[in-house]
């Protein structure tokens, strides 16, 4: 019995990875390097798995494979790739979470450890990538709103560049889902994959709905549930997860950032590569942006 716990323990990590080298070979056979690699992904993680007397460790094992290890892996898989371009950058999303003298801000502390975890692996990353070559690699300290500025138009552009870059380079990313996939032998109908991405794109607003009905209007925590539960088109369990999170929330106000931050450069980008370039090359205001 231990062996085949070990087996199937190990399983969701050797598919992680396959899916990061099939990643590797399709951007190989398409032009061999890139420009700007963006760890984006990350899980807040089940917030009752993650308090005093019901920790779980698996929840723990999950939000740090994808949190810290999926963002590593990703850096390392595509590191000759960056190398190759001229921008030569990597990017992987922290939060204020990582920092640990954080005032104010307790949990969730499985997700807050693995962004403390991110910044010191990507620290580590960048030394190791210096010493191999030399000037190119640059490491940055974490670039962190400061208290009381996560609500702002500045957090709204740079929420809206990441969810606008990925779009640029492949669309709603369903063809090379299906494509990646399928070198490892699932079967990912694209067409579908489509029409539930735009469904989702028209229901971004949900969340932010939620934060104002909790912080603004005085709702009851079920009273947002409720409105969640019809609309969201979540499971229970995510619904549940929407609505603890938003409670605990230090910052409401940034659930507005992901969904107009992608309105507001989406509209500005308008599919044109160079003004993408622009964006992370320039400081531009949102006001710039709407101008």
């Amino acid at each position: 019995m231990r062996g085949a716990v070990g087996v199937e323990a190990l399983l969701p990590r050797v598919l992680r990875l396959l899916a990061v080298r099939a990643c590797v070979e399709a951007v190989s056979n398409r032009s061999g390097r890139i420009d700007v690699l963006i760890n984006n992904a990350g899980v807040l993680g089940d917030m009752k798995a993650q308090s005093s007397g019901a920790l779980d460790y698996a929840e723990f094992e999950e939000v740090m494979a994808v949190n810290v290890f999926g963002a590593l892996a990703m850096a390392d898989a595509f590191r000759d790739h960056v190398a190759a371009s001229s921008q030569k950058k990597i990017v992987s999303i922290t939060s204020r979470s990582g920092i640990i003298s954080q005032p104010g801000y307790r949990g969730p502390s499985f997700y807050r450890a693995s962004k403390v975890a991110l910044n010191m692996v990507m620290r580590v990353f960048a030394d190791e990538v210096r010493d191999r070559h030399g000037q190119h690699a640059q490491d940055r300290p974490p670039a962190v709103a400061p208290q009381g500025a996560v609500g702002t138009a500045e957090a709204q552009t740079r929420e809206g560049i990441a969810e606008t870059g990925p779009e640029l380079v492949a669309g709603d990313g369903q063809e090379l889902a299906a494509e990646v996939l399928g070198r490892l032998g699932f079967e990912y109908d694209a067409e579908v994959g489509s029409r539930v991405v735009e469904a989702w794109n028209l229901l971004a607003p949900v969340s932010a709905n939620v934060a104002m009905l909790l912080h603004d209007r005085g709702a009851s925590p079920e009273e947002a549930r409720e409105y969640a539960a019809a609309w969201s088109l979540l499971p229970d369990e995510r619904v549940d997860t929407m609505i603890d999170s938003q409670v605990r929330s230090p910052s409401p106000a940034y659930a507005h950032t992901y969904w107009q931050g992608y309105e507001l450069v989406s509209a500005y980008v308008g599919g044109d590569a160079g003004r993408f370039r622009q964006l992370l090359t320039s400081r531009l205001l949102a006001a710039d942006l709407s101008a």
